[in-house]
């Protein structure tokens, strides 16, 4: 897939019905793909020696390094999980609506606390912070928070930049985009909030139980994971290119019940820390 700019390759993706959702299209073309990715010289190569330039780098259906062994994703990979999130609203939309009766304890809790968000989102291991952009997109008319974190603190701030050359800065100004330095790996736990949507965008060794905790019920957690019967899972998390990887796709129901789908096979870079992360190979 070989597109020349953002909107040709999101069309592109919606004619291959990667996109399965004109939310998840409108969401890819409020974030300006090439915003999000480094400068590329104008004698860079492509994988097959050629010379290239910057426009087929950056809308090529392929992950991109940003540096600090860090990765954006392929644009497939993005509008995949865009789906996987806008049909969790979908399916619970009664708990999203506008129209649905508020509790008291709700309207006192409005008007007592102004962080607390009908839609909160974690974006664990937000790199180029560009799916911060899209999901702030993803549910037109509803307010929301999404959260971003990440361990490096050069990419938090270039995620920042990244946000603000895309025209997102009121966002970031008003609090309804917050990138943070941290371990992510645990969630990000403030006070008693919880979230209807976690995204982790690199894989874990297992599935943790402690963002299973911070989401909401109803909430959903969308993470790469290292397949429990792989053959060739090791103790070195330093090296997830051996080992065979599911992206999960994590259902909390009002009720608490636990439902978790395997939706397709992948491959992420690890989600470890910030000293491995910096000598990965």
């Amino acid at each position: 897939m070989h597109a020349l700019s953002n909107e040709t390759l999101v069309k592109a993706l919606e004619t291959n019905e990667i996109i399965k959702h004109e939310a998840v299209a409108k969401a890819m073309l409020h974030c300006e793909r090439r915003r999000y990715c480094l400068s590329y010289s104008s004698n860079a190569r492509d994988e097959d020696g050629r010379e290239g330039n910057e426009e087929r780098l950056w809308y090529r259906d392929r992950p991109l390094p940003i540096g600090f062994n860090a990765t954006i994703s392929a644009p497939h990979m993005h509008a995949l999980c865009l789906n996987f999130a806008y049909e969790h609203f979908l399916k619970n939309s009664n708990c999203y609506s506008s129209s649905r009766r508020r509790t008291s304890k709700e309207e006192e809790d409005d008007d007592d606390d102004d962080d607390e968000e009908e839609i909160t989102i974690l974006d664990i291991g937000c790199g180029s912070g560009y799916l911060l952009g899209c999901f702030s997109a993803l549910i037109p008319n509803k307010k929301t928070k999404v959260i971003g974190i990440e361990h490096i603190e050069e990419l938090v701030d270039r995620a920042i930049e990244n946000l603000i050359k895309d025209k997102k800065k009121d966002l970031l100004d008003r609090g309804l985009i917050e990138v943070i330095k941290g371990d992510g790996r645990d969630g990000y736990e403030k006070g008693s909030r919880k979230y209807d949507l976690i995204h982790v965008g690199a894989c874990a060794k297992e599935l943790p139980q402690k963002l299973i905790d911070q989401l909401k019920a109803p909430g959903r957690l969308i993470i790469p994971c290292v397949k429990n019967n792989s053959e060739d899972n090791t103790d070195d998390d330093e090296d997830p290119n051996n080992r065979s990887q599911s992206l999960l796709v994590v259902d909390k129901h009002e009720n608490g019940t636990i439902v978790v789908k395997n939706e397709m096979d992948v491959m992420h870079v690890p989600l470890t820390d910030e000293k491995r992360q910096l000598v990965l190979n």
